[in-house]
């Protein structure tokens, strides 16, 4: 008996084999896991829906939305504490950081000493720290005195360059430098340097607008007690005996060197 022809035998031969193999890989598929995913998003699971929850509260109650949670007690208590600190060392001085706003040094001075604590790593030995400050070429032996300072850390600087005035050095002992390894709350491991200013106008206070000579600066009329065009006549008188006393030393120089050619 001859088999009967399928219906869509007309149908090219390569289309029955796609759909032969269409009809293969879909037996193949396991619809297990849909069904459970559809489970999980069902609705009525559990009885559970999707409805907003809405929570009274008995009295006032703050909420914040994103942004740094509010200030606790100990928080302010820390803050306020860090300002203090940051008054204390900086009495007529000022922070000073770089491009980036990273604290490099704070500093304060008083009429007679000036200052800084520069930041340093937390790990930093006093073994480990170098202070020096160069004797400046014009200073005479009973009265030395420097600008160029360079304070490092296993010879990496922590600060160098030229102070904005000069600072009086240890006749005896050129590198006894007064300074220590202190911590705080604004900085926590730093230089402590305290020098002694230069003036050679006696009686009057050279007041500093800058620690470094080319330092960020502050406002010196704003210092406590301190009349303005008092000030600036200080300032002047200050630049002007300087200008002599280094024209001085220079004449005193050239004189011992004619001097000593003429002897020869």
């Amino acid at each position: 008996k001859k088999s009967e022809k399928p219906k869509n035998s007309s149908a090219p031969k390569n289309l029955l084999i796609f759909n032969s193999a269409f009809e293969f890989w879909v037996g193949m598929v396991d619809y297990s896991k849909w069904d459970k995913m559809a489970g999980e998003m069902s609705d009525d699971d559990d009885g559970e829906t999707n409805e907003p929850t809405v929570t009274s509260f008995d009295k006032p109650t703050s909420v914040t939305w994103g942004g740094n949670p509010p200030p606790t007690e100990e928080t302010s208590k820390a803050l306020q504490k860090r300002e203090q600190s940051i008054e204390s060392l900086s009495v007529n001085g000022r922070e000073v950081r770089n491009s980036d706003g990273k604290l490099l040094y704070v500093w304060k001075q008083t009429r007679d000493e000036v200052t800084a604590m520069v930041r340093c790593p937390e790990d930093a030995r006093a073994k480990e720290i170098t202070v020096t400050i160069e004797k400046d070429a014009s200073s005479i032996d009973s009265e030395p005195f420097g600008r160029k300072i360079q304070i490092t850390h296993r010879k990496n600087d922590l600060l160098k360059g030229e102070l904005k005035y000069p600072v009086l050095l240890d006749k005896d002992d050129l590198s006894a430098i007064d300074w220590t390894l202190e911590s705080n709350e604004l900085i926590r491991r730093g230089v402590v340097i305290t020098l002694i200013k230069k003036c050679p106008v006696k009686g009057a206070t050279l007041w500093w607008d800058s620690f470094m000579k080319d330092g960020q600066k502050i406002d010196l009329s704003k210092i406590e007690g301190r009349n303005v065009r008092e000030l600036e006549k200080n300032k002047l008188v200050w630049e002007q005996a300087m200008e002599q006393f280094t024209k001085n030393v220079r004449e005193r120089k050239e004189k011992r060197t004619l001097i000593d050619v003429d002897s020869d």
